[in-house]
């Protein structure tokens, strides 16, 4: 009994202590000038994008995946957070910070949730190290799931709390723009 009471003490220690390393910190978001965004779906079980949302309709997909698109610019807009497109320049000089909307709609089966969401922010950081050495790492997250059966709103509302919190997360150390601008900044190429 003592020696499984420490067993699971030990494993519980570790879990907390991994868990911990990989924790988002919002410190991670001071300085950035904007996000590039990408919606998608996530967690594809075959690596055939036909099965990345096998809990919707096929016909669907393209349509709910505009629509979440729509709603994190909106947001994102709103806040006064500039959205950088593909071909700007300052994604490669302002270490191309992409906030990324992974969705992974899977079939009512008891076993997984109808509904998982992750938002990332992903930019290119450098090796202590070795500072020739680049790599993307996400510097940020959060995730949500949902059930007990898959639907469109349950889906918008849960990717919109997780923007929310990027947006609580980027003010919290960057400033809020100025009340006297002008409408939100979208970067075009």
């Amino acid at each position: 009994m003592k020696r499984a009471l420490l067993t699971l003490s030990f494993l519980l220690a570790m879990s907390s202590a991994a868990s911990a390393q990989f924790a988002p910190s919002t410190e991670n978001l001071r300085g950035l000038t904007g996000v590039r965004l990408m919606v998608m779906f996530g967690h594809c079980p075959s690596r055939n994008l036909n099965n990345c949302a096998e809990g919707l309709d096929e016909a669907q997909r393209p349509e709910v995946l505009k629509m979440i698109e729509a709603d994190a610019t909106a947001k994102l807009q709103n806040a006064g957070i500039p959205l950088f497109r593909l071909v700007d320049e300052r994604n490669f000089t302002a270490g191309g910070p992409k906030l990324i909307v992974l969705i992974t709609l899977d079939k009512p089966n008891g076993f997984v949730y109808p509904l998982v969401t992750e938002v990332k922010l992903f930019q290119r950081v450098r090796l202590a190290r070795d500072s020739a050495i680049e790599t993307d790492a996400v510097t940020w997250s959060r995730d949500g799931v949902g059930g007990p059966k898959l639907e469109i709103p349950m889906l918008r509302s849960q990717v919109a709390t997780l923007i929310d919190q990027f947006i609580r997360d980027y003010f919290s150390v960057n400033p809020k723009p100025s009340t006297g601008s002008s409408s939100p900044k979208v970067i075009r190429p």
